[in-house]
């Protein structure tokens, strides 16, 4: 497994300096962690992932503070490039009003039996996290878990 990190201060400078072409959709994941919260500018970010490398499967969470090389920024964004050797990547997107039902929905539909991890990254106002890991764990409580609440710079509005 390799790991690279990057920071980026504007969405501009994320559309100008992100090179995603070397990077194979089988073995690459990208984790998206921006101080940009507004819906139109995660889905700016969005976008201009899809155009570095429409293949790429990515996820992301908004922030009250993203970390790069040990330090806390905030307003910027951080991506985090890993490529494995042997690692099957799966991603989707859930809903359900009930959060333990949603984690036991995400696990059935996400989980193999070579399933060793998950990272979630869910809504930081409407979620009950505690709720969610319950229903994933019950489904396969051998499975790794990480990942965290969106934030929004503690304005506490929305998060994504």
């Amino acid at each position: 497994m390799k790991v690279i990190n990057k920071k980026f201060s504007t969405i501009q400078e994320l559309d100008q300096k992100l090179n995603l072409e070397s990077f194979q959709k089988e073995t690459t994941l990208i984790q998206i962690f921006s101080g940009f919260v507004l819906e139109s500018e995660v889905k700016q970010i969005q976008s201009i992932i899809k155009k570095k490398n429409p293949y790429l499967s990515f996820i992301g969470t908004t922030t009250a503070g993203e970390i790069y090389e040990g330090e806390s920024f905030e307003n910027t964004i951080s991506i985090s490039i890993i490529t494995f050797e042997k690692t099957m990547i799966k991603e989707n997107y859930f809903f359900d009003e009930d959060d333990f039902i949603l984690g036991r929905k995400m696990a059935k539909e996400l989980f193999t039996s070579k399933t060793k991890a998950m990272i979630l990254f869910v809504s930081g106002l409407e979620t009950n996290g505690n709720d969610l890991i319950d229903g994933v764990s019950s489904v396969d409580s051998s499975v790794t878990l990480a990942g965290g609440l969106a934030g929004d710079n503690g304005h506490i509005v929305s998060t994504y």
